[in-house]
């Protein structure tokens, strides 16, 4: 896998490649401005439709956000994002969300601190919560779920969250 990055005044573009004994074959890019007022960490995002459900598309989101880790920014793709590009983002939000709190030592993380430590937007990661402490509850309230132990961490965990979104 390659990448190269080409920037201009105002944008910055990073081309992703797959080479092989044939050669390089192009699978993507994202490209993102500089200076961007909306704190835009992506301003366009790409996979070829024959290489996408192979990762290179969460590669090139999680690149993104370790430039913006870089650049001490916070960062958003620029919206409307598509129908796959959410479901994308949304993967990985929430699973860098989750990795870094069960990988902190440091007991309960703050939005703040969890959007620093991953470079997500504040708005991102609280929607992000919110899509998971509500995938939480269904599981609590459907009836293939049935692990007491489960269940009274989930309760542990949110208690007051968990008692308003499950009543």
């Amino acid at each position: 896998m390659t990448s190269s990055r080409f920037d201009d005044t105002h944008t910055r573009l990073v081309l992703q490649a797959k080479r092989d004994s044939s050669g390089c074959h192009f699978i993507g890019y994202f490209s993102k401005e500089k200076e961007s007022a909306e704190n835009y960490n992506v301003a366009c995002i790409l996979t070829l439709p024959q290489h996408q459900r192979h990762g290179y598309g969460r590669l090139l989101i999680e690149f993104s956000y370790e430039l913006s880790k870089k650049e001490n920014k916070l960062g958003s793709p620029e919206k409307p994002l598509s129908d796959l590009g959410l479901l994308g983002y949304r993967a990985y939000w929430a699973e860098a969300i989750v990795d870094l709190l069960l990988s902190s030592t440091d007991g309960e993380l703050s939005i703040d601190e969890i959007a620093q430590k991953t470079a997500i937007t504040h708005a991102d990661v609280m929607n992000t919560c919110v899509s998971i402490l509500y995938l939480c509850c269904r599981q609590l309230s459907s009836s293939k779920l049935h692990n007491p132990s489960t269940i009274q961490t989930l309760q542990g965990t949110a208690p007051n969250m968990l008692d308003k979104c499950c009543a």
